[in-house]
């Protein structure tokens, strides 16, 4: 194994034994460690609960398939990991998840962990590891051991993101209503529609060429991926998928009149298990048609349907680029405020 060596390797740890997790009564072990380390590490941004993760057992969902790897030191379950592999495009991928559990941290399991599904990922001649780790926002902390893991096996920094949370308890934030007027009066020639879980029929192939764009142009730094291929029936199976683990996708898109195009969408997650907390999924406007301020209009209608139809979701959570300067002013005027920074890895075998 790489770069074993006493920065890492508390040599009185013994060597892990990674189990895959493959029926629904070994769930709760794997489970368990990462519900404690999201508990940690993190604010309000719960682990998936256990409904979520039963259907991946069964096999792939939503186009890709996932691994849950159990590491277990002298009898004792210390770590987890999740491997999540992309069947349709990106096939040379691997996004790897590595948690340790917080009473066993600082002796170096993480990286023995690391290591082992590195071995994993090269059995299933994957070429790329990308991983996401978290920082405080505060820019003069020091990195944290996430950081220094990935950097000791030789990953690479290739993008950054901040994390951003909305608190629907709280008062719209001043401006947004004459921020809003002024975008209905740019925004003249299209309409805002709504869902619930499923798309019209008529509306799945614009929607599917929407998330074709939305894998080129949404900002990856040097992360290294490839166009994604949607249809319809990739979409509709999508659709499926998020039902089966218990999610509620709310949904706008935006329609030019004159053509009854959908030309850019925005959808939240919702699980019914933890429904208090919500997660902005995917928001595209199609690049011949920015410039309307259609994307606050589609994420302001979400949120409308979203307090009427979810009212017991409190918070929502999404991810930007630091440089999507567009999409970051749309959830500041919304009232998203800064929470950390996760930063993207990447390791070429």
């Amino acid at each position: 194994m790489p770069g074993r060596s006493g920065d890492w390797y508390d040599e009185s740890v013994p060597d892990l034994e990674l189990h895959r997790v493959t029926r629904e009564d070994e769930l709760p072990r794997w489970w368990r460690i990462d519900d404690a380390a999201m508990r940690t590490d993190h604010v309000a941004l719960p682990a998936d609960p256990m409904s979520e993760l039963a259907p991946v057992l069964a096999g792939p969902l939503s186009g890709k398939d996932v691994e849950l790897w159990l590491a277990v030191a002298e009898g004792r379950d210390v770590g987890c990991a999740k491997l999540t592999l992309a069947l349709h495009d990106n096939r040379h991928v691997a996004v790897l998840d590595v948690v340790v559990d917080p009473p066993s941290r600082g002796v170096g399991i993480g990286r023995r962990l690391v290591d082992a599904m590195l071995g994993r990922v090269r059995e299933l001649g994957r070429t790329v590891v990308q991983s996401e780790v978290s920082r405080p926002i505060d820019a003069a902390a020091e990195p944290g051991a996430p950081t220094r893991l990935a950097q000791s096996v030789g990953a690479t920094h290739a993008d950054t993101e901040l994390r951003r949370m909305l608190d629907l308890s709280e008062q719209e934030p001043p401006g947004l209503v004459a921020a809003l007027a002024a975008a209905q009066r740019m925004a003249e020639g299209y309409t805002i529609v709504r869902w619930v879980d499923h798309a019209a029929d008529a509306d799945l192939a614009d929607l599917a060429a929407l998330m074709v764009v939305m894998s080129t142009d949404a900002p990856h730094g040097d992360l290294d991926v490839e166009p994604e291929i949607w249809d319809a029936a990739r979409y509709r199976a999508n659709e499926a998928d998020a039902a089966a683990r218990g999610r509620r996708r709310f949904a706008v898109a935006a329609r030019e009149d004159a053509t009854g195009r959908l030309v850019g969408f925005s959808d939240i997650g919702v699980n019914l298990t933890v429904p208090e907390v919500g997660y902005q999924w995917d928001t595209l406007v199609h690049g011949e048609h920015r410039g309307h301020r259609l994307g606050l209009l589609m994420k302001q209608a979400n949120l409308e349907q979203l307090r009427s139809v979810s009212p017991q979701t409190r918070f929502i959570n999404t991810w930007n680029g630091i440089d999507n300067t567009p999409m970051v002013s749309v959830n500041e005027a919304l009232g998203y405020r800064p929470m950390e920074v996760m930063e993207e890895w990447q390791l070429r075998l």
